[in-house]
């Protein structure tokens, strides 16, 4: 059997290349704006496993580790599929609107004086498929594996977040059913899910909402959702520090 040998001089070339390639990186990395911050409860984390989270969140506190360069481009190139997609469903003669006629910009809307806000992908006002127009279009673009399950299993038990997320938009925006669109990135093929709107839901997450809000508004911050700081939800949240490391009194 043959053995591949690595002269010095190609060793050389080879690490050469890769610090190369790194700096560069390191270049283009350092070009993104940083994430902005939100203050306000997005409708799209209402779903969120943790309230405590969520309060964070409320009060604009500072990520422990901010996101980095490859994080940022994966949200952007997601932000750019939902795009093409949306391109492809016109193409198809469905009448889909992403901008807000009135203001010609995404659809938004707030509650609690802007404390609550939500942006959507779309209204699709009519189509070459009888569905229950008007309705709301979301579109998510996952990796094969949250595809499949997607697929397999429907919204409500793969994506619950996602779940909670199309409800709330459907409640503030006076709409019946969502047509929820998945794109597979690694296949490019698609997978639809017409969810009907569920008022319970919609209600119980709404005053999810109230409760953050108000609690923060008195200096009460809610329960984690563990006792441990070894649960696996927490060892993975972007808050892990500010919760455990510099544990906050709690009434």
């Amino acid at each position: 059997m043959n053995t591949l040998f690595f002269y010095p001089e190609e060793q050389e070339l080879v690490a050469a290349k890769s610090t190369f390639s790194e700096d560069l990186n390191k270049v283009l990395d350092s070009a993104f704006n940083a994430a902005e911050l939100r203050n306000y409860l997005g409708a799209s984390s209402l779903g969120d496993v943790c309230v405590r989270r969520l309060q964070y969140q409320r009060l604009g506190i500072q990520p422990d580790t901010p996101l980095s360069g490859k994080q940022q481009r994966i949200f952007e190139l997601g932000h750019i599929l939902e795009d093409v997609v949306a391109n492809w469903l016109r193409q198809a003669g469905f009448a889909l609107e992403t901008l807000d006629p009135s203001t010609q910009k995404q659809f938004e809307f707030q509650q609690a004086n802007g404390q609550i806000k939500g942006h959507v992908d779309g209204i699709i006002r009519n189509g070459p498929v009888t569905l229950p127009y008007p309705l709301l279009w979301e579109c998510k673009t996952m990796k094969s594996a949250l595809w499949r399950d997607f697929m397999k299993n429907g919204l409500e038990i793969s994506h619950q977040h996602y779940f909670v997320q199309v409800q709330l938009y459907m409640a503030y925006l006076n709409l019946g059913n969502c047509l929820l669109t998945a794109l597979n990135k690694d296949t490019a093929e698609l997978h639809h899910e017409l969810i009907p709107f569920n008022a319970g839901i919609a209600s119980k997450y709404s005053d999810r909402a109230v409760q953050i809000l108000k609690a923060t508004e008195h200096g009460e911050f809610l329960p984690r959702i563990a006792v441990n700081s070894d649960y696996f939800e927490c060892k993975m949240c972007k808050f892990y520090n500010t919760c455990w490391a510099h544990l906050i009194e709690e009434g």
